[in-house]
């Protein structure tokens, strides 16, 4: 019986993703693009390049739809991660895929629904799938896909469950609305929408310009920063 059920599932996730190609990047109007350095300490360790959209092939009209390509290291030619979401309209993911440029070059596939998250894995020769209980709110984070932040949280601040799309790894963190402050981006300081996700050393710092544009991360885990090059 359960597996009979998780036969479904996968069929079911398979069905909503399989419709995922690079043609659907160029649907919806666009929303933000940008490249993101990422340092660690003063050294340059990756980028990455989004391409955020209105609208998704699930739902034409209604949400978001954000694609990244991201290059570890920065002068890597070909991207090792390859992504593209959706989101509904109140910011909530909904489906992704994640194609890795690794040794076992699998692709991870991610379903949140209003009754389970389901996590799929498949390599060339395996294929696996786990699920999680629904979550009021959740939000995807990565310690390497810092793109992911590109689509402004929902407004309200509080509890929210952070999925980990690579693993599937759930945690319960708070989300901080601080405000206007300051801080600095490339050479200037100037000031930005100042959210906090989780706290202690696990603390991200999300930073949005007046029009809900992305334009730093900092993740004290790891002390990484992402910031939005110039001109983009």
């Amino acid at each position: 019986m359960l597996i009979t059920r998780m036969r479904h599932v996968i069929a079911s996730l398979v069905a909503v993703i399989a419709g995922f190609a690079p043609t659907m990047a160029a649907q919806g109007r666009l929303v933000d693009q940008a490249t993101l350095v990422i340092t660690r300490g003063s050294v340059m360790i990756g980028k990455e390049q989004f391409v955020l959209r209105s609208g998704r092939q699930s739902a034409p009209g209604s949400g978001f739809t954000l694609t990244v390509r991201a290059h570890y290291p920065a002068n890597r030619p070909d991207p090792v991660l390859v992504s593209i979401f959706e989101f509904g309209p109140d910011s909530q993911p909904a489906t992704g895929r994640l194609d890795l440029d690794t040794g076992e070059r699998p692709s991870v596939l991610i379903s949140v629904t209003p009754r389970r998250i389901t996590v799929r894995r498949v390599t060339p020769g395996a294929e696996s799938a786990r699920q999680y209980p629904a979550v009021e709110r959740a939000l995807l984070t990565d310690e390497f896909l810092v793109s992911l932040h590109a689509v402004l949280p929902s407004r309200r601040e509080g509890t929210i469950t952070t999925i980990d799309p690579r693993t599937g790894r759930t945690e319960i963190v708070e989300l901080v609305d601080l405000g206007a402050g300051s801080t600095l981006v490339g050479d200037a300081q100037i000031t930005l929408r100042h959210l906090t996700l989780g706290s202690g050393n696990q603390m991200r710092h999300l930073w949005y310009d007046a029009e809900g544009r992305l334009m730093k991360v900092e993740v004290t885990h790891g002390s990484l920063t992402a910031t939005r090059s110039p001109g983009s």
